[in-house]
């Protein structure tokens, strides 16, 4: 099954969207920089928004952060690049005791949470797609997960809509 069929298919669902941990990582550059990569901006007018593009800044922050529900996941902060180690190690250690933690919160049943993440290298490490498929057996969207994520999509997640944008305008400004 394509992932728009199956997408479709689980949208019937009213309760698809309250039981999806939506994830994703962002950089936070603490010069003043804010890079916007990660940030989405919807407006009818076009704001004219200069963007300088920085690839060698130094002092930068990398974070994880998930919404399950009405509840946010982390930020978990990441030292230095995030690699299929690291990211199997936050997975096991800090991920998923927090989205259990914030499932129980929330009265779900953790056999109906999905877990969502997009098609960055570290996340589809053989050793990080084999523990998504025994914690989250058939309840994962991802690249090569049993719901696929498309691939060169743009991040479709609540964290691009509005969290990062939000700390990055709010917070390191």
């Amino acid at each position: 099954m394509d992932f728009c069929e199956e997408m479709d298919r689980r949208m019937r669902d009213p309760e698809f969207l309250r039981h999806v941990c939506f994830s994703d990582e962002s950089t936070f550059h603490l010069t003043g920089y804010v890079n916007r990569h990660n940030c989405r901006y919807w407006s009818q007018e076009n704001p004219h928004v200069i963007s300088e593009a920085h690839t060698q800044e130094r002092q930068k922050l990398n974070v994880w952060a998930g919404i399950l529900g009405t509840q946010l996941i982390g930020p978990f902060f990441i030292e230095g690049n995030l690699n299929g180690e690291l990211y199997l190690d936050m997975l096991q250690n800090l991920i998923v005791p927090a989205m259990r933690t914030a499932a129980a919160a929330q009265n779900m049943v953790w056999t109906d949470v999905i877990f969502q993440q997009d098609g960055a290298p570290a996340h589809f490490k053989r050793e990080v797609t084999d523990y998504l498929n025994q914690t989250f057996p058939n309840r994962w969207i991802g690249r090569n997960g049993p719901t696929r994520w498309p691939p060169r999509s743009p991040d479709l997640t609540p964290l691009d809509f509005f969290l990062w944008g939000f700390l990055k305008d709010r917070v390191f400004r």
